[in-house]
């Protein structure tokens, strides 16, 4: 970047001349560059130009503001030129060169090329709209994060909006005033603390239950038994990166895939949108609500309190030598997604709501390697071999599966044993996850390193399990749920059905994986793919019915 700027030049005009220049705009959404507000001005500038190309090279949730923009999936490539994603990928960016070539008047012979935007805008004035400045303030006007109002005057001391950068720092530094009490007025009086009584189980969170509330009793535990690496992108004429690098004319991209991250989701969450009616998939087959009584299960905020239901033993089975052990679960009803005032809430973890779901039951552990080859060698599963990353198969959760790998499983094990398998619907796998708990995680409000496998994966039943005697539900391997990925519960079903919304949408992943970070472990964490994605922090478990 520095050899294209002259003496005199800011980096602004630089990269916006380059902005407009190009005939395309990639953007690289990576668990960093999603964070990243001068990323999303930058693309933002992109996209006003009509000239943005979107690609995913990390499990994460892109910013809500590009939702709609068909996003390239370059997740799993490891640097083969030659491989079906790839090729994709530049044939869309040079057929999008080429449109815009097309659509664009030729210059005169011997013209000169388009003048750079000017350094500034008149004294008093406000900047033009499609200026990185603008784009940035406007991300960042609302908020209240003191950081990024000084990143705003670091990079534009003497900016249109520095005076107002300079006053929502002065009053997010100012001592919060008490309140006044008015004449005649009592004040409020002081909220009643209960003491929260002991549990029956350590580590158990007391929830407050209705009266035909139940939780399950959990089993012993089990003692326990770096992103692929990037290659450089090869050359493409008329296109500017955004996330990595920026470039215009014929540039080289550079190997972003190198480096893996923690995982993590963007911090700015995703405004909710219209609540509109959404199609509901219901599983197969269909079990009636009224052919068993339901027990009905609190999940409160976390200021929870209250007697310990009582336990209700759990049954666990297995229909046969290499099927996943199965948990059975009595259903009932919970409250699904997270609080607003949930340390690292995102909108599109709510809003919340009450959910009913039917008696099930769901893998006591995720599908390991070993189940996975069962299959394989039964001739299921389209005789595909997922890579392990090193860490060794068997026990441990398998990898690098996508949604389609595991629907291929579960139509093998139905097959195989006479009953239906299936991935779980998204309001059935945070119902058992949570254990009967309303909390961030299934132990409690606070993140406790040592409950969930990170750093890669281990064996399926490592460490304890949660209050419906279940394993790793929170780190390990994300797992695959039914449902397509909607950006609000407005209008999401409420009787533990999954979302449909055909076969091209992108499916919710869940859990959290051995490359999160603490906020993307909480039970109510979203994301999302598309079903053919693998990826080595991906797996699974099922739902059974008979």
């Amino acid at each position: 970047m520095t050899g294209c700027r002259r003496a005199g030049q800011t980096y602004d005009e630089v990269t916006e001349g380059q902005l407009h220049a190009a005939k395309a705009v990639v953007v690289l959404w990576s668990s960093r560059s999603v964070r990243s507000k001068w990323v999303r001005a930058e693309a933002t500038l992109g996209d006003r130009k009509s000239a943005l190309i979107p690609v995913m090279i990390e499990q994460c949730d892109r910013p809500i503001m590009f939702e709609l923009i068909q996003t390239a999936d370059l997740i799993a490539w490891e640097g083969d030129t030659t491989a079906p994603a790839w090729r994709a990928f530049i044939a869309d960016v040079r057929d999008h060169i080429e449109r815009k070539t097309v659509a664009s008047k030729p210059a005169a012979p011997g013209a000169a090329a388009p003048p750079l935007p000017p350094k500034g805008d008149a004294p008093g004035s406000a900047p033009a709209s499609d200026s990185i400045e603008a784009a940035f303030w406007m991300s960042i006007a609302d908020g209240d994060d003191r950081e990024e109002f000084e990143s705003y005057l670091e990079r534009y001391p003497k900016g249109h909006f520095a005076v107002l950068a300079r006053k929502r720092i002065a009053a997010l530094d100012a001592p919060k005033a008490a309140p006044v009490a008015q004449a005649g007025v009592a004040p409020p009086p002081e909220p009643l603390k209960i003491p929260e009584p002991p549990t029956a189980e350590a580590g158990v969170r007391p929830v407050t239950p209705r009266p035909d509330a139940f939780q399950s009793k959990p089993t012993p535990s089990v003692p326990p038994a770096a992103r692929k690496g990037g290659s450089a992108f090869p050359l493409v004429a008329g296109l500017a990166i955004v996330g990595g690098a920026i470039a215009a004319g014929v540039f080289l991209l550079p190997g972003v895939l190198g480096g893996g991250g923690a995982g993590q989701s963007p911090a700015e969450p995703a405004p909710s949108v219209a609540a509109a009616a959404l199609p509901v998939e219901t599983p197969q087959p269909v079990q009636p609500a009224a052919a068993e009584p339901a027990s009905a299960v609190a999940a409160p905020a976390s200021a929870a309190s209250g007697a310990t239901p009582a336990a209700s033993p759990a049954k666990t089975f297995r229909d046969c030598e290499t099927c996943p052990e199965m948990m059975r679960l009595e259903g009932g009803a919970f409250t699904m997604g997270s609080p607003p005032q949930e340390a690292g809430h995102r909108a599109w973890e709510g809003p919340q709501r009450e959910v009913k779901v039917a008696p099930f039951a769901i893998g006591l552990r995720e599908v390991s390697f070993a189940e996975w080859e069962a299959c394989v060698a039964g001739g299921g599963c389209g005789n595909y071999a997922p890579a392990d990353k090193g860490w060794g198969r068997g026990a441990r959760p398998v990898i690098m599966v996508s949604w389609n790998d595991a629907q291929a499983y579960a139509k093998w094990l139905s097959s195989k044993t006479g009953k239906t398998y299936r991935l779980p619907t998204e309001a059935e796998w945070e119902y058992a996850a949570r254990g009967g708990t309303g909390t961030a995680y299934w132990w409690g409000d606070r993140y406790e390193s040592g409950r969930a496998p990170r750093g890669k994966t281990e064996e399926t039943g490592f460490g304890e399990p949660n209050g419906f005697g279940l394993y790793n539900v929170t780190g390990n391997a994300s797992e695959w749920v039914q449902d397509c990925y909607v950006n609000t519960f407005a209008s999401a079903p409420t009787d533990g059905a999954a979302v449909a919304g055909g076969s091209s949408c992108q499916r919710v992943l869940r859990g959290g994986s051995w490359k999160a970070d603490a906020g993307d472990l909480r039970i109510a964490n979203r994301s999302r793919l598309g079903a053919a994605t693998r990826d080595t922090a991906i797996g699974f478990r099922l739902v059974a019915t008979d």
